[in-house]
This record gives structure tokens, C-alpha cells and sequence, in this order.
């Protein structure tokens, strides 16, 4: 062994591996974090549908009240004309929100559809 190597002592390689085992400990909690089950958790969002006579005032609601105070019709106007356009493609915003009103989707579950199932969202625009 020449005087440039480095041999690590016991005590070197027993705080090497406590180290480790405290990233994994660390990486674990934040697995464990992301995958929180949210079923149970308080809904934020208002729970009382309102109806609107339209996509454009639906839209306009939505755009005066802010994504975060909207209620999920009004949301689901602003979801079809922004996210939606870059999750399904050139689809009309209008006839999706109509199709997913008629269908009587959440804002949830038009997303989680846009995200699986590009086709029947699509097809929502028909009905």
C-alpha cells in the first residue's frame, strides 16, 4: 500500500453507512408523502353547483373569481381553455365543457380523463 491510498477506518465507514441509511430513511418519508391518500381530506372547493346558462359565462365567472375561489363548473371553463388544449389536442373548449356538463363530470374527474383517455374527451365534444 503506498502513502496516497486511504484506507477508511471502522468508525469512517460505520458513519459513511449511517449517513446512507438516513438518505434512504429520508427518501422513504418522501415517497410516503407524496402518496398521501386525500379522499378523506376537507373539501376546499365549493360543494354547491352553480349552473350557468354558458360556457362564456361560466368562463367569465371563472376568469373574475380566480382558478382558486371558482366554483367547479367556472373551473372547468378555465381547465377547458388552458390546460385541456395541451393535454387533448385541438378539441373545441366549448363543446367538451357542454359534453362533460351533460355528463355531469367534476372538474377531477374532465382532468384525470384528459390525462388517461385522450379519445373520450374528444368524444365528449359529440354529445
Amino acid at each position: 500500500m503506498t502513502d496516497t491510498q486511504h484506507t477508511e477506518t471502522d468508525a469512517e465507514a460505520r458513519d459513511r453507512i449511517a449517513r446512507i441509511e438516513q438518505r434512504m430513511h429520508d427518501a422513504a418519508a418522501l415517497r410516503d408523502l407524496a402518496n398521501v391518500d386525500t379522499t378523506d381530506a376537507p373539501k376546499t372547493r365549493q360543494t354547491a353547483k352553480v349552473t350557468y346558462p354558458s360556457y362564456d359565462a361560466a368562463l367569465t365567472a371563472g376568469q373574475t373569481t380566480g382558478a382558486r375561489r371558482a366554483d367547479d363548473n367556472a373551473l372547468m371553463a378555465l381547465f377547458c381553455d388552458g390546460p385541456l388544449q395541451y393535454l387533448a389536442g385541438a378539441v373545441s373548449p366549448e363543446l367538451v365543457w357542454d359534453g362533460a356538463q351533460k355528463q355531469q363530470l367534476t372538474t377531477r374527474q374532465l382532468a384525470t380523463l384528459a390525462n388517461s383517455d385522450v379519445m373520450a374527451v374528444s368524444d365528449l365534444q359529440w354529445l
